[in-house]
């Protein structure tokens, strides 16, 4: 079932199968654009069904319950959809009336329907580029909405062998090398190698490294390191001939990719409380060995951040001021502590998710020596087949062939995640 039979009022009928597999097969012929720039509208036009489905369905939604005249313009665009769908319906069946034999009527056919499946890819621009107008004016940034928040950090890269023996350790070097040419092409700082263990027969044991911009670079969710490559994290096959011993058989081994954000250097300084974030209390007055001014005034100072629920308390000292800057003090340090054991946790389990097994099966992507291609899982089948291996270990291919696609997929959701939730 296509999509707008999917959203269709129920006196409406688009049931034609072949409809649908014309109009995606219309849509695979379309070139995927290579930038996120200026608008999101190109990018759904190439989107799956199930990328679009979701947005036609919150807009009949919203039809239905009669409440928002405002968007009345969208309503106006899924009824031309719609009515040109109705119009292919109409076609098709005219076609299957024709004898089998008569080509030249079918090529006409043929002709008329993709015409009315280009009028649907229009209106399917025209839609998005309202979305993305509405969004502006209501001051969302279609590119960096719901985006990651460490997508504008540097990050740290370890690579380690997986299934494969010394072939493994062997390949680490490669995917590292790979990704160094990759920065280089991108107008990034060479990377800083923290750890380059070596093993047995010129394997490694494990590389880390840091990536990262070069200084005055103004960081962006759209220009982050960390916004490119933490779409490397995963495993990485390959399929080659060993290079020793001499008579090898093909083998299969593999490698796994970490990919962390870089945490902000300033972050490890002591957080500095401003006055609407905590409570203070003085609860009692102030100990000590004696004296006239020990006992004449409450003094001690209890202190809570009021996100966190962490609390600091001194009674230490005689003057009120004095226990009140220890006491954010102690709530301060507090709240460093939390926030690296925090930092902590997250790092292992994106970690432990990344690394995975090290088996083979867990790939996100196959690299081909014995054919020259490369594979990656997470993006569709293309029709002009695998990359190129030699330009994707070149890391320019890497850019163009499988990154830059997986960022606009993600870009994608982000958009239609805005408009099922946010609309």
């Amino acid at each position: 079932m296509s999509v707008l039979a999917a959203v269709a009022p129920p006196h409406r009928s688009l049931h034609s199968p072949s409809f649908s597999r014309s109009c995606w097969a219309f849509r695979t012929t379309r070139t995927l654009k290579t930038t996120p720039e200026p608008l999101p509208a190109a990018y759904f036009a190439n989107a799956p069904d199930g990328m679009l489905k979701p947005v036609l369905n919150k807009l009949m939604e919203i039809r239905n319950a009669g409440n928002r005249p405002e968007l009345a313009p969208y309503f106006s665009m899924v009824d031309e959809m719609l009515s040109v769908s109705d119009e292919i319906a109409k076609l098709e069946q005219e076609s299957a009336k024709l004898e089998r034999n008569d080509i030249s009527m079918k090529s006409m056919f043929n002709a008329e329907v993709d015409s009315q499946l280009e009028k649907i890819i229009e209106i399917e621009n025209r839609l998005f580029d309202h979305l993305h107008t509405r969004m502006s004016n209501e001051g969302i940034d279609c590119a960096t909405w719901h985006a990651y928040v460490k997508d504008a950090s540097d990050c740290t890269v370890e690579i380690r062998p997986g299934v494969g023996g010394v072939e493994a350790g062997k390949w680490c070097k490669d995917i590292f090398d790979m990704l160094e040419r990759f920065a280089g092409i991108m107008g990034w700082a060479a990377p800083e190698v923290k750890v380059m263990e070596q093993g047995w027969q010129s394997g490694y044991r494990q590389i880390i490294a840091d990536f990262f911009l070069k200084p005055g670079v103004k960081r962006t969710p759209e220009k982050g390191i960390f916004g490119y490559l933490k779409f490397e994290a995963g495993i990485h096959r390959v399929q080659r001939v060993p290079s020793w011993p001499a008579d090898s058989l093909p083998q299969t081994s593999a490698c796994s990719v970490v990919v962390l954000p870089r945490e902000d250097p300033n972050s490890n300084l002591i957080p500095v409380l401003k006055p609407h974030e905590y409570k203070v209390w003085i609860t009692k007055k102030s100990s000590g060995p004696g004296g006239q001014c020990v006992n004449a005034a409450h003094q001690a100072v209890r202190i809570r951040h009021i996100e966190s629920g962490v609390e600091g308390f001194a009674d230490c000292y005689r003057a009120l001021k004095s226990n009140k800057a220890l006491a954010l003090q102690q709530v301060s340090q507090k709240i460093m502590e939390e926030k690296g054991k925090k930092i902590a946790k997250e790092r292992g389990i994106i970690r432990k998710q990344h690394m995975g097994s090290g088996d083979r099966s867990e790939k996100i992507r196959s690299y081909n020596y014995l054919n020259g291609t490369v594979v990656d899982h997470r993006l569709p089948k293309s029709e002009d087949g695998p990359n190129a291996l030699e330009e994707i270990m070149d890391g320019e291919g890497l850019l163009h062939d499988i990154i830059e696609p997986l960022r606009l997929q993600e870009y994608r959701q982000r958009v239609q995640d805005y408009v099922v939730y946010e609309l």
